[in-house]
C-alpha cells in the first residue's frame, strides 16, 4: 500500500511526531501492518518545507521482498517525490498470445485439407465418437496454431496526447524547479509549472475529441462504452459465508461460488489441474434397447442435420465470439466450413442416436461477473455467472432449435404465459405483464389474486 498519510513520526523518517502519527504507529502495529520506509529523506518537498509523508507499507509474508526502498532524485513536478523499490517476487514472464485476426485463413483451410476426418466406418458407439470428436478438436487447433503467429505480450503503449511541446515545458519546468531550490524564488518554477499542466490538459482534451471524431462504427462505439462502463478493480476476492465469516484461499472462493450458484455440484481436479463438475453423465442407449428405437433416432437425425441447417447455424455466430474450453471460436468453423461441414453433420447425427454428447464438449468455462447495482461484492449472491460452452456443441443446439421451432413450434405453438427461450421474451416482459394485470385490476376496484 502507498500513502500518502500527512503523519509525523521518527519510525518512518520524519522529523517529529504529532498526535497523528501515533495514532497511525499504533494501528499499523495493532494490525501487523510492516513499514518499508528506510531513511530519511524528504518524501514531500514544496517553498517552505520538507517532510517525510509518504508511507510505503505491507504484510510481514512480503516485506522481505522488497527491497532498495528509496525516494528518487528524479524531478516529479510536484509536492511529493517519486519512491522506487525493487520486487523480488519472482522472474517476470511476457505471456505469448495469439491474435485470431491475425490468422492466415487460406494457410489453416490447407492444412485442415491435410487431415482425415473420415471414420471409415458408421459412428454406433460413444467410444467411436468420443474418438472421432477429439479428432476433430485437435486438427482445428493444430491448423489453427500453425496458421496464426504467437505474440509476446507488451506492457508499453504510446500515450496519444504527449507531443513535442509538452516535452519542452516539462525540461523547462525540472530546469525551474532546480533553480527554485538554489535561489529559494519558487515563483518561476510555479509559473512554469502552470503553463504545463494547462497544456496537459489542452492535449488530453483534444486527443480525446479526436478520437471520437474518427469513431464511425457501431462496434467502435460498443468497444468504447464497454470499456468506459467497466469497473477495473479485481471484483472477486475474498467472500463472505453466511455464517460471517471470509474465504481464506482462491479454492475456497470457487468452493462457495459453486455451492452458491451451481448447488449440488462436486469438485475434482484432473491431472492437468482443470477443476471440473462431477454430477450425472450423459446416457448412452445400451444394447437392449430395441433397434427400433436406433433406428427412429436415426431417421431423425437424417431430417434434422441438413447441410443448410448446419451451415445456416454456423454463419449465425460472431466470427470471434469468445471460445470455450476447447479453443475453438465461430471464425475456425466458418472459414473451414467446406472441410468441417460434412463430420460436423456425422457427429451430430451420432450424437443424437447415441443420446450422447462428446466429453469435450461438455467442459464449460464459466466466468463471474457483478451484478448491476449497488451489491454488497462480498456476496457470492453478487456475481452471475457466464458459461463459455463449446461452439460444437452450441452449432448443434442452434440446429435442434431450429428444427423444433420450424416444425413442432408451428404446428402447435407454446402458450403465450409462456417467457423463457422465446425470442423477444425475458423476464422483462414477464414482470410487465403480470403488473399490467395488477394495475388494471386496481383501476377496475377489483382483487387480484396471484400464485407464485
Amino acid at each position: 500500500i502507498g500513502c500518502d498519510a500527512n503523519a509525523h513520526h521518527t519510525v518512518w523518517g520524519s522529523t517529529d511526531i504529532n498526535s497523528r502519527g501515533e495514532s497511525l504507529l499504533e494501528y499499523l502495529s495493532s494490525n501487523n501492518i510492516d513499514i518499508c520506509n528506510n531513511g530519511d529523506k524528504p518524501t514531500f518537498l514544496n517553498a517552505i518545507r520538507q517532510e517525510v509523508l509518504d508511507l510505503t507499507l505491507c504484510n510481514a509474508a512480503i516485506f522481505d521482498k522488497i527491497t532498495n526502498w528509496h525516494v528518487s532524485d528524479e524531478i516529479s513536478l510536484s509536492d511529493h517525490k517519486h519512491i522506487i523499490f525493487n520486487w523480488s517476487g519472482g522472474d517476470y514472464s511476457r505471456t505469448a498470445f495469439r491474435n485470431p485476426r491475425k490468422t492466415n485463413w487460406d494457410q489453416y483451410v490447407e492444412l485442415l485439407n491435410t487431415h482425415s476426418f473420415t471414420m471409415g466406418e458408421t459412428i454406433d458407439s460413444t467410444q467411436k465418437l468420443e474418438s472421432f470428436s477429439q479428432r476433430v478438436n485437435e486438427s482445428i487447433i493444430n491448423s489453427f496454431n500453425r496458421s496464426c503467429p504467437t505474440i509476446q505480450s507488451s506492457s508499453t503503449r504510446d500515450v496519444p496526447w504527449w507531443n513535442f511541446k509538452l516535452d519542452r515545458l516539462r525540461k523547462f519546468s525540472r530546469k525551474m524547479f532546480n533553480r527554485a531550490k538554489q535561489t529559494g524564488d519558487w515563483t518561476q518554477y510555479r509559473k512554469a509549472l502552470t503553463e504545463y499542466n494547462n497544456e496537459i490538459r489542452k492535449s488530453k482534451r483534444k486527443s480525446w475529441m479526436l478520437t471520437c471524431e474518427n469513431i464511425n462504427s457501431t462496434p467502435v462505439v460498443a468497444r468504447l462504452q464497454k470499456t468506459l462502463a467497466k469497473d477495473h478493480s479485481n471484483e472477486l476476492g475474498n467472500l463472505k459465508r453466511d455464517d460471517g465469516a471470509f474465504t481464506k484461499t482462491p479454492r475456497e472462493t470457487l468452493d462457495l461460488m459453486m455451492e452458491t450458484h451451481f448447488p449440488g455440484s462436486v469438485l475434482s481436479v484432473d491431472s492437468n489441474d482443470t477443476i471440473s463438475l462431477e454430477g450425472e453423465g450423459c446416457p448412452s442407449i445400451n444394447s437392449s434397447e430395441s433397434t427400433s428405437t436406433i433406428n427412429t433416432a436415426s431417421d431423425l437425425a437424417d431430417e434434422i442435420f441438413t447441410k443448410a441447417r448446419v451451415e445456416n447455424a454456423i454463419r449465425s455466430f460472431q466470427p470471434f465470439k469468445s471460445a470455450g474450453v476447447d479453443g475453438i471460436f465461430p471464425a475456425l468453423i466458418q472459414n473451414g466450413e467446406a472441410v468441417l461441414v460434412p463430420s460436423l453433420i456425422e457427429m451430430f447425427k451420432a450424437s443424437l442416436r447415441l443420446n450422447y454428447v462428446p466429453s469435450k464438449w461438455r467442459l464449460v468455462k464459466v466466468i463471474f461477473i457483478p451484478k448491476k447495482g449497488k451489491r454488497d461484492k462480498t456476496h457470492p449472491k453478487a456475481y452471475r455467472p457466464i458459461s463459455l460452452s463449446s461452439v460444437l456443441l452450441k452449432t448443434m443446439e442452434k440446429v435442434l432449435k431450429d428444427f423444433i421451432n420450424s416444425s413442432y413450434i408451428k404446428d402447435h405453438p407454446l402458450s403465450d404465459f409462456q417467457f423463457a427461450y422465446q425470442s423477444g421474451k425475458s423476464t422483462v416482459t414477464a414482470l410487465h405483464s403480470l403488473v399490467t394485470k395488477v394495475e388494471k385490476t386496481f383501476s377496475a376496484k377489483e382483487i387480484a389474486l396471484c400464485a407464485f
